[in-house]
């Protein structure tokens, strides 16, 4: 896998996409690690894994004419509330089927605007998790603006077995003009077409927005999956990402 260069990353939040006014990202997932000594543990101090912890701190410039900074809400009406939405990061550009993603659902757990004399005015933006940082892939291409029915290239990540992994599924809607937007995973056992069987389905959308993480754990030893987005109406952006594990 070749090197990546951080010139075109993608950051997600609920129905707003921050791409363009980042310039630096951070996520981190550690582990507590506890003290598990006991009086016969001998003379060395025993330790065991303890509750993970995922954190997502990211640096920009403000721009109050976008709608993640106008009268919306964001990020200032976000913090200290569980409406953030799922968190999605892109490394790579947001426009392949099969690039990496990993995303979470969030809390905002902190805000501030920032600048110097002379400086662009800037923010900083960090984020407390709901549930598990996933890393998954992109099912479809996150930057195009689409005037009809998408369906993805197959994507290979493996099967879902019971009570070892579950799939998990997101999806961001950023710009939505039209009817009605229905989601679906599905998988299939190779790469062919024909074959797929829906797995994890989302609501109608009739506008911008985000929905999930939504899992699948009844089992499949399919290990190829894609995305079906059906659309009625002039025109739409979204992104579908999943992950097993």
């Amino acid at each position: 896998m070749p090197t990546i260069v951080l010139t075109n990353v993608c950051f997600f939040l609920g129905q707003y996409d921050f791409s363009a006014e980042m310039n630096e990202v951070s996520l981190t997932q550690d582990i507590e690690i506890p003290d598990a000594t006991t009086f016969k543990a001998g003379n060395t101090r025993q330790y065991t894994p303890g509750l993970r912890g995922v954190a997502g701190v990211h640096h920009g410039w403000v721009d109050n004419d976008v709608a993640a900074f106008s009268g919306t809400g964001v990020p200032f009406g976000l913090v200290g509330t569980q409406l953030a939405g799922v968190h999605t990061l892109l490394p790579e550009g947001g426009t392949a089927e099969g690039e990496v993603a990993y995303f979470f659902e969030s809390s905002l757990s902190k805000y501030s605007e920032k600048g110097s004399v002379g400086d662009l005015y800037g923010f900083d933006i960090e984020f407390s998790p709901r549930g598990d940082l996933i890393r998954g892939r992109l099912l479809n291409d996150a930057t195009a603006l689409e005037t009809g029915s998408v369906t993805g290239a197959k994507v290979q990540l493996g099967a879902q077995t019971v009570d070892v992994n579950v799939v998990y599924a997101a999806l961001h809607i950023f710009e939505f003009t039209g009817t009605s937007l229905d989601v679906v995973v599905r998988s299939d056992a190779d790469s062919g077409a024909g074959g797929e069987t829906t797995r994890i389905t989302f609501t109608t959308a009739n506008g911008v927005g985000a929905q999930g993480p939504l899992t699948f754990e009844a089992g499949t030893t399919d290990t190829w999956w894609d995305a079906v987005l059906t659309f009625v109406g002039t025109s739409f952006r979204a992104a579908v990402v999943v992950g097993i594990q």
